[in-house]
C-alpha cells in the first residue's frame, strides 16, 4: 500500500485527561461536551474517539486558494487522521475516529518518522485474533491488505484484470489490481464458494 515500514515504533499516550484539547489544537476544532445522562453512542466523544461524520462537516468545504498555513496544516491533520483511523487503523464502530494518532503530528513533520506499516500489522493481527474468538461478530482494522495478500498468495481465486498486460505505474505492490476486473470468472462476494474453494485446496495453487 506504499505505508512506510522504517521509522520509529508507534507508541504513544492511550489514556488522556482531555482529548477534546489535543482535538481543538491540532483540529482547530473542539468536540462539545458530553450532556450528563445521555446515551454514550450519541456523545459526539467518547474516549479518543470522535465521531468521523462531526469532523468531516467541519472540513466539508473545500481549502481556500490563498488559505494560510496554519489552516492548511489543520486540513492535512484531518486528511491523514481519516486515512489512519478510518483505513489503516479502523476499529469495529464504523462510525468513529480514534484522534490518538494526531500525537504524532505535532508538528505535523514528525508524521514522516515513524513506521506506521508495522503499526498497523499490529493493529491486523490483533483483530485477526479476536476475530476467531467464538463470540466474535465483526472485525476492524485493515482488512484490504488481508485481501491484497489472499490475491497475491491464491491465484485462483484473485480477480482476472481486463487488460493483464496494460503498463502500471510505478508504485507499491497492491497498484499490481488497479484498473478495470473481470467479476464474471469467479463467484464474487459469495461466502459458500469461498468456503468451497478453500476447502478443496491443493497446495500447488498456492504462491
Amino acid at each position: 500500500m506504499g505505508v512506510p515500514v522504517d521509522g520509529l515504533s508507534v507508541v504513544g499516550y492511550t489514556e488522556m485527561v482531555d482529548w477534546g484539547e489535543l482535538c481543538g489544537n491540532l483540529l482547530g476544532h473542539r468536540p462539545p461536551n458530553k450532556e450528563v445522562g445521555s446515551n454514550k453512542n450519541t456523545a459526539v466523544m467518547e474516549g479518543p474517539r470522535v465521531k468521523a461524520k462531526w469532523l468531516e462537516d467541519w472540513f466539508s468545504n473545500p481549502l481556500p486558494v490563498d488559505a494560510p498555513k496554519e489552516l492548511v496544516q489543520l486540513y492535512a491533520r484531518f486528511y491523514i487522521l481519516e486515512m489512519l483511523g478510518g483505513t489503516l487503523f479502523m476499529d469495529k464502530s464504523g462510525e468513529r475516529i480514534s484522534i490518538m494518532y494526531l500525537q504524532f503530528f505535532n508538528s505535523i513533520n514528525n508524521g514522516k518518522n515513524y513506521s506506521w506499516g508495522s503499526a498497523a500489522l499490529s493493529w491486523l493481527y490483533r483483530h485477526l485474533c479476536k476475530a476467531s474468538e467464538k463470540t466474535a461478530k465483526q472485525i476492524g482494522s485493515a482488512l484490504l491488505l488481508v485481501q491484497l495478500w489472499v490475491w497475491a498468495r491464491f491465484p485462483h481465486i484473485f480477480p482476472m484484470m481486463r487488460h493483464p498486460h496494460q503498463a502500471l505505474p510505478p508504485g507499491p505492490l497492491a497498484i499490481r489490481w488497479k484498473g478495470a476486473k473481470i467479476t464474471t470468472e469467479h463467484a464474487m462476494h459469495v461466502l459458500r464458494a469461498y468456503h468451497v474453494s478453500l476447502a478443496s485446496l491443493q497446495p500447488n495453487q498456492i504462491v
